[in-house]
């Protein structure tokens, strides 16, 4: 038996305002506005009268390879004013691999990945190496599949105050 600890969050709430300055100033106290919760869910799958079932089991104690798990996280403005972006980056657990299942991107909520540790960010999963072509540095990207993703982020705009936002993406216990 496997045991997967819930994955760290990364989270950002991100706000816009005049930041121009020839020097950068120390950052001042930001009062965290947003409020997350992080659930690990193991997804148990039975056949009940020829149709397919899921069952979602908080927080598993133990899991075994090709388990799957459901990441996830609400996200909830707990400020007295909408928030314009609010950035969510999580990472793949150790001993899974991403099944290329995760909450969708809308109109409002853009969705990307990383191959890389979180560094590099695309819309689709691409591997990005950099190369040396004529002196110059250029990066490269070549498609990755699912396995290879280390990281999915969500970047939710305009969250209204009190609003939650519920995220979600799964992994295979390798």
């Amino acid at each position: 038996m496997t045991r997967v600890l819930l994955t760290a969050l990364l989270l950002t709430a991100t706000l816009t305002g005049p930041m121009a300055s020839a020097q950068p100033a120390p950052a001042p106290a930001v009062t965290q506005n947003v409020k997350y919760t992080a659930v690990q869910k193991l997804v148990k799958i039975a056949t009940v009268n020829g149709r397919r079932t899921e069952t979602l089991v908080a927080s598993p104690l133990t899991v075994v390879r090709g388990d799957v798990l459901v990441e996830a996280v609400s996200v909830q403005n707990v400020g007295t004013t909408a928030l314009p972006q609010v950035t969510v980056t999580m990472p793949m657990p150790g001993g899974t691999s991403f099944t290329g299942m995760a909450s969708p991107g809308t109109a409002r909520i853009t969705l990307s990945y990383s191959t890389d540790g979180g560094r590099n960010f695309t819309a689709t999963p691409q591997r990005i190496s950099s190369v040396t072509e004529n002196g110059k540095t250029v990066l490269k990207k070549a498609a990755a599949t699912m396995a290879e993703v280390t990281n999915v982020r969500w970047v939710i705009r305009n969250v209204a105050r009190n609003e939650v936002v519920n995220l979600s993406y799964r992994v295979k216990v390798d």
